[in-house]
Order: C-alpha cells, then sequence, then structure tokens
C-alpha cells in the first residue's frame, strides 16, 4: 500500500532473488481514494455504520485521515457476535476493540500477527460497537472484516 503519488506512469517489478526459481502469483493494483473505503465518515462510535453479519472489505490510513473504522451490530440475548479481521501486518499493524451497549470494552485483540479476533455473547439484547484501530502510525493497509452471529 502506497500513498497517492503525482499523476504519471508507474512501473512495478516483480522479481526473484534466485532466478532459478519459477513461481507463479497474483497481482493486483488498485489506483483510487484508498483511505475513504465506502463506509466513511466512521471515525467515531457516534458514527458507526451499521452492518449485518458477513464478509467486508475496507481500509485506513493514518496520521490523520482515517486512524479508526467503527461498525455497530444488533445483537440479540444469547447470541454469540464473533468478529475477524484479517491483514498484512508488515503494512500496519491493526487492532480491535468489541464494546457492549453500555460503551464498555468486553473483547480486545492487540497482537502482531496478521489476524485479530474479538467475540462476546449477548446478555441482552443490543448494538454493539466494532473497534478497529491501525495502531501503527503513519501507516496505511487494507483488512477484511468477518462478521459472525452464532446461534
Amino acid at each position: 500500500v502506497f500513498p497517492a503519488a503525482p499523476a504519471g506512469i508507474y512501473f512495478i517489478e516483480v522479481s526473484s532473488p534466485d532466478d532459478t526459481v519459477l513461481n507463479t502469483y497474483d497481482l493486483s493494483v488498485v489506483i483510487g481514494d484508498f483511505c475513504n473505503d465506502e463506509f466513511e465518515p466512521n471515525n467515531t462510535s457516534d458514527e458507526a455504520f451499521a452492518l449485518e453479519a458477513g464478509v467486508y472489505e475496507a481500509d485506513m490510513c493514518t496520521p490523520d485521515a482515517d486512524p479508526d473504522d467503527f461498525y455497530a451490530i444488533e445483537v440479540l440475548t444469547g447470541q454469540t457476535l464473533r468478529v475477524t479481521v484479517e491483514f498484512i501486518d508488515a503494512l500496519g499493524d491493526i487492532d480491535v476493540d468489541l464494546f457492549d451497549p453500555n460503551n464498555l470494552v468486553v473483547d480486545s485483540s492487540s497482537g502482531t500477527e496478521d489476524i485479530e479476533v474479538v467475540e462476546t455473547t449477548a446478555p441482552a439484547d443490543g448494538i454493539y460497537i466494532i473497534g478497529v484501530e491501525l495502531f501503527t502510525s503513519n501507516a496505511s493497509n487494507a483488512y477484511t472484516m468477518n462478521i459472525e452471529i452464532i446461534e
């Protein structure tokens, strides 16, 4: 992930340190406003974007463009909410917090791997808030978020 650059023609080189090794790979190039995904503005819990169970792609940048993302989801009594966020940690560490309807943290994940998982079982019906934070300063990263509601 690279920040915006001046207009022009750019070249991408893919090479192997060992010219005798041949591999196949997939290369994706996305050009656009990387720091403003379809869920913006969602930089505070008051702006949390309402979602349902499913898989979502999002991105974030720091320091000021998009430091945190917040999502809201309704969970019923006895249901378990599990949120899995996958990303490339080397591009910027992402941490995840899960807040109950009283805005108290009920689970958090702040590892240094490429995945963070938070989970809780709802004692009562309510709106839970998922907070995704780009912990690494001066970084940009994309993530895939899988939200599961387990009966």
